[in-house]
């Protein structure tokens, strides 16, 4: 099975080394299986996707598919 993840979900460590208490346990569990997924040795592919992932879709912010946190905004 491919796991698929927007890019900073994989690579940003800021994302995966933070904790995030304001979160519900659904996304602190999806953000679990990111970081055993990228710091295994295992082959598990990973594709790297635009919108939203596994992980945006269980997060407080996710309104209609998009990021409506004001960090992401800032960005676009």
């Amino acid at each position: 099975m491919i796991e698929r993840f927007r890019p900073h979900h994989i690579l940003c460590e800021r994302f995966l080394t933070l904790t995030f208490p304001e979160r519900e346990e659904e996304f602190a569990e999806a953000k679990r299986k990111v970081v055993e997924i990228i710091g295994s040795h295992e082959e598990t592919p990973v594709e790297a996707i635009e919108g939203v992932d596994q992980i945006c879709r269980v997060c407080l912010n996710c309104q209609d598919d998009r990021c409506e946190s004001r960090q992401a905004k800032k960005t676009l």
